[in-house]
This record gives C-alpha cells, structure tokens and sequence, in this order.
C-alpha cells in the first residue's frame, strides 16, 4: 500500500502491531465512497472489509468518487437527472452513477412528434399537423353523433306531430348547432372555433 500508514500492515496486508486507523468506506456493489470511520484495528488483523486506507478523492459537482482497482477515482454523477430516449423520446430518471446512459438527451423534446437529428430535435410539422386533423375529425364526429342522439326523439315527436313548441324550439336550435358543426373545416387546425352547444330542455 502506498500509503502514510503502509508501516502498519505486512505483504498480507494484516497489521503489524495495533493500532487505531481512520479507514474510507465504500459500497460494496458500486464502489462508491460512504464515510469514513475511525478503527482500532489489532496486531495480525486486517481493516474491514469494503474499506480502505486510501483517502478519497475530493469531487466537483456531477461527480462521486469510486474504489475500483485498489485506487479512487471520480466516476459522472447524474442522478436524478432527467434524460430524454432520443429514439422515442421519452424521459427517465436517472438512478445509477456514471455518464448519461446511451442515446439519451438532456434536451426536452417540444411536441411528441420530434426526431432526433444527433444534436437537436426536429419537429415533423406535416405529422403533427395530420394527427392534429385527425384529432380534430375524431371530435367533430363525436359531436355529430351526441347531437344526432339527443335530437332523435324530437325529430320522431315532429313528424308524429306531437312535439311541444318548447321542444320544437329546442329542435331547431340543435339543428343550427348541427350545421355549424359540419361547416367545421378540420384541415384548419388549430384554428378552429367550435360551437357551443344549446341547452338540453328537461322534459
């Protein structure tokens, strides 16, 4: 050990007399620095386990320090982070010490249509853009079929010729509504002004 306190210990690295030590503790899985701890550690016993006499490195922000090889060395801290999946862009956290996982991005994608391009996303304007007809078509549909289901029974009432003018006024109403939604050109998303829909008379 090439250290200050070598004196102390044999080839087998057991110590050669007693003698208190302050030792540097690191995980066992990663090899990351813990603490440091004061030991009294006897003649022909060795430091504890997962410990060294080495002392750690001093790190700078986004770094840890890790015991590996019988040296410390600085190893990339980011985590808690969040990264990006440049193939689907999705986020994750990261948990794990070391540099930023494989095709990942710090950078934040603007819309779910982005691609990465290896330095920026880009949007696709034309996807977002049919996805956003598409959307918008969904919806005009819906509304279409509501108002269809709520009128039916006064179109029924009308041509029975029992419908109540409360609910003939209603019909009409409705109706207006109906036409403006289908005058709705969804090509012109996101500038599309949906109509409101009349109020239901109770029966």
């Amino acid at each position: 050990m090439n250290n200050k306190q070598e004196f102390s210990f044999d080839e087998n690295e057991l110590s050669t007399k007693d003698v208190f030590l302050e030792v540097y503790n690191y995980d066992a899985v990663t090899g990351e620095f813990k603490n440091i701890s004061k030991e009294y550690i006897l003649k022909g016993v060795g430091i504890p386990a997962f410990s060294t006499i080495k002392p750690n490195l001093s790190g700078k922000a986004g770094t840890t320090c890790v015991y590996e090889n019988d040296e410390w060395k600085l190893v990339d801290d980011h985590r808690g982070e969040t990264v990006y999946d440049t193939e689907t862009g999705n986020e994750r956290i990261i948990k794990t010490i070391g540099p930023y996982p494989k095709d990942t991005t710090t950078l934040k994608p603007k819309t779910k249509y982005d691609s990465w391009d290896g330095s920026t996303w880009i949007t696709d304007s034309r996807g977002q853009h049919e996805a956003e007809v598409g959307f918008a078509e969904k919806k005009q549909n819906e509304l279409l079929v509501n108002a269809q289901n709520i009128i039916s029974i006064w179109q029924t009432e009308l041509q029975l010729g029992i419908i109540t003018d409360k609910d003939k006024a209603s019909l009409i109403d409705w109706l207006a509504y109906i036409r403006k939604l289908k005058e709705i050109k969804t090509y012109q998303v996101p500038d599309i002004t949906w109509p409101l829909p009349p109020e239901v008379s109770a029966k």
